[in-house]
């Protein structure tokens, strides 16, 4: 029996710079504005893949990269045609 939906990767880096001096509640409101950012994106990102119909976000990953880059990991899915 074949699997129902097929399923997509797509990851993305997301840098941010600390203003000022760093610290972790500097470096959280810029991570947060960062990432705001990139999911107000995410929407266009989809409509833009090639063969883009259909695509869902299943879930999601992120891991903190040395500096200040985050990788965000988005599984998508949709149903097999």
């Amino acid at each position: 029996m074949e699997h129902p939906y097929e399923y997509r990767v797509l990851t993305k880096y997301v840098s941010f710079k600390i203003k000022g001096v760093p610290n972790q509640e500097q470096e959280a409101k810029e991570l947060a504005l960062a990432l705001g950012k990139f999911a107000n994106g995410l929407p266009e990102m989809l409509a833009t893949m090639p063969d883009s119909a259909g695509w869902e976000v299943n879930s999601h990953s992120c891991a903190l990269l040395a500096g200040n880059t985050l990788m965000v990991c988005i599984l998508l899915q949709r149903p097999r045609t």
